[in-house]
């Protein structure tokens, strides 16, 4: 009995996450270089695995907005940019905004940090710099406090590796994709799309919700009956 509460209460779960993912998706539909998210069912490695998959399976990119704007970065072709989360673990993206915070990070609006050259480092481009540009490379040039134009930093690609996870490599190298810096990626939101999904997933909770219900009911009887 327990496995039959179980099943539709997972479908429960799964229809509710649907319909939140959905919402987002709509409401960041004027956001350039937001990409459209869905939900999958698996397993954890599957997961896993799948993530990595989605962030580097795009040997284009989408169509690119210019912003004018130098760190607003985006990857033209195979790879994605790492970042390392505030709860320190790794994630990709495709292309986002950045500014530098007070230690002279690179970071984006949730305080994601840019990886550059290895896991342990961080894109630390130093107090006072200015002019900054970025090549597609991932060579970062600007002028120190002393006014000199040197390499600030260098930018690496995330790319897929054979067992399922990921490596590091220089960006437009090997096939690896090209940086663009004062660009991002169109929103990729389609609303067509979306509204389908949500009609779905509604109809997927009310059954699941109504299954739970019959359970309830049923297991209620059969208590009556033995009492």
């Amino acid at each position: 009995m327990n496995a039959d509460i179980t099943l539709p209460t997972s479908a429960i779960t799964a229809a509710t996450k649907r319909l939140d993912v959905n919402a987002k998706n709509i409401a960041y539909k004027p956001s350039s270089g937001y990409n459209a998210q869905n939900v999958q069912l698996a397993t954890l490695e599957e997961k896993n695995k799948q993530t990595i998959r989605n962030a580097f399976d795009q040997p284009k990119s989408k169509d690119l907005k210019q912003t004018g704007k130098t760190l607003d970065i985006s990857i033209d072709g195979k790879g994605a940019l790492p970042l390392l989360t505030p709860n320190g673990k790794v994630k990709f993206a495709r292309s986002a905004s950045f500014h530098q915070n007070e230690d002279g990070q690179l970071i984006d609006k949730y305080g994601n940090q840019l990886i550059i050259d290895q896991i342990a480092e961080r894109a630390e481009i130093g107090h006072g710099a200015s002019d900054i540009n970025i090549t597609k490379d991932g060579i970062i040039r600007g002028l120190n406090h002393r006014n000199e134009d040197v390499v600030l930093g260098q930018l690496q690609a995330a790319i897929p590796n054979d067992n399922g996870g990921f490596k590091y490599a220089n960006p437009d190298t090997n096939g690896t994709g090209s940086i663009v810096s004062g660009a991002l990626e169109a929103n990729n939101t389609d609303i067509t799309y979306e509204m389908v999904e949500q009609i779905d997933a509604s109809a997927n909770l009310k059954i699941g919700v109504k299954t739970v219900q019959s359970k309830n009911e049923m297991i209620g009887t059969i208590i009556d009956l033995v009492a």
